[in-house]
């Protein structure tokens, strides 16, 4: 910081005072060209999910695009069959840079970045899956469980309230603004 700017003290901090910053789960970086996630361990395996998903749907795009382009030469369609194969290959290189550089901590979790757009989705797919899982176990529950299934619930419950409380903090920093009124729809969520 500029010393000009803060004399010395500190940068003032723009959430109410008592509450925990939504950036300690979702930080923008830049002008928010990429986004780094905070994960909790129960958390780890359902975004590693989510990037194997989207990874196998763009080699499939690959290979659509590439059967595309073989059928059909010197046309529109065959261009547009390039540009497709040029698209997922170069999503493909994303997918697989933020999954070579998860940074595993040693309590546990992992620090994740990546491009916003990506990372955005991933969030949402996770917070899906994992409250989906949530739903269907508690679905299939009979009246009374065994140890190994309430263990099982606990963990998955555990891991839907930190993907909630993620794609929470995903959409305040999507939506955050400097005026006075936060945009409509976005709720506080209460400690």
């Amino acid at each position: 910081m500029h010393a000009h700017r803060s004399a010395g003290h500190p940068v003032p901090s723009f959430h109410p005072p008592g509450q925990p910053s939504w950036s300690d789960k979702v930080r923008g970086l830049g002008v928010s060209d990429a986004l780094q996630l905070q994960l909790e361990p129960g958390q780890l395996p359902w975004f590693l999910d989510e990037l194997e998903e989207l990874r196998a749907a763009h080699e499939q795009g690959v290979s659509e695009a590439a059967a595309v382009r073989a059928a059909t030469t010197g046309t529109e369609r065959a261009r547009r069959a390039v540009e497709d194969s040029e698209h997922h290959r170069h999503e493909l290189t994303l997918v697989r840079g933020v999954r070579d550089r998860v940074s595993r901590q040693p309590q546990g979790g992992a620090i994740v970045c990546g491009p916003a757009p990506m990372v955005s989705s991933l969030v949402r797919g996770a917070a899906r899956a994992a409250t989906e899982a949530l739903a269907e176990i508690v679905d299939d529950q009979p009246g009374v469980c065994d140890a190994a299934a309430g263990r099982r619930l606990s963990a998955v419950a555990a891991a839907a309230r930190a993907w909630v409380d993620t794609l929470v903090a995903l959409q305040q920093l999507e939506w955050f603004t400097f005026e006075a009124q936060p945009p409509t729809g976005i709720v506080e969520r209460p400690n």
